[in-house]
């Protein structure tokens, strides 16, 4: 690869406390494979809720972000 060049982007984001907690409490059940030493397998909750149904589980978690080039 004699006179190739290579270009990387990188994006790098800041994440609030109850976002990283979502992914990482997703990202473990995820994981659980079954065996005995595996985490108990719970609902994930995230900051979206039914607002017609008291009670009812919704998966998500909305978040936004902005973006500048430099």
């Amino acid at each position: 690869m004699m006179g190739a060049t290579l270009f990387f982007e990188v994006e790098q984001q800041l994440l609030s406390a109850g976002v990283y907690s979502f992914f990482k409490r997703t990202a473990q059940l995820i994981a659980n494979t079954g065996g005995q030493f595996d985490t108990a397998p719970q609902n994930v909750s995230g900051n979206i809720h039914a607002l017609n149904k008291v009670g009812a589980l919704a998966y998500g978690y909305f978040g936004a972000t902005g973006e500048s080039e430099a």
